[in-house]
């Protein structure tokens, strides 16, 4: 009996069908009896789309960006020494202006 429901669902296996995703141009290897997707082929990807004479361009302003950025950078980590200074002084006008408590322990909760 049971040797022929194995050969009985044996026999009933279908072929995998293979779909191309029409959003992302992949193709899928769908079984149809299991209901699950068996492989997955991502779209071949293309080169970007650069015409030679705007490289140029392009290079100039990556360079532009990186300047930029390592300018700011740069100020920010001159400016850092007083920010951190700055914080300090606040934070010490502030304990000094509250009353000091006994902290709260984990034991004095029981």
């Amino acid at each position: 009996m049971l040797e022929k429901a194995y050969n009985g669902a044996m026999a009933k296996k279908s072929a995998p069908i293979e779909i191309a995703c029409p959003c992302c141009h992949s193709k899928l290897v769908i079984d149809p009896q299991l209901a699950a997707v068996l492989s997955h082929t991502p779209p071949a990807k293309t080169a970007p789309d650069v015409d030679i004479s705007d490289a140029a361009r392009i290079l100039a302003e990556q360079a532009r960006r990186r300047e930029d950025k390592f300018r700011e950078s740069w100020e920010a980590e001159n400016k850092k020494e007083d920010l951190l200074a700055r914080k300090f002084e606040e934070a010490l006008k502030k304990a000094h202006g509250e009353p000091t408590e006994k902290p709260l322990r984990d034991f004095d909760l029981e």
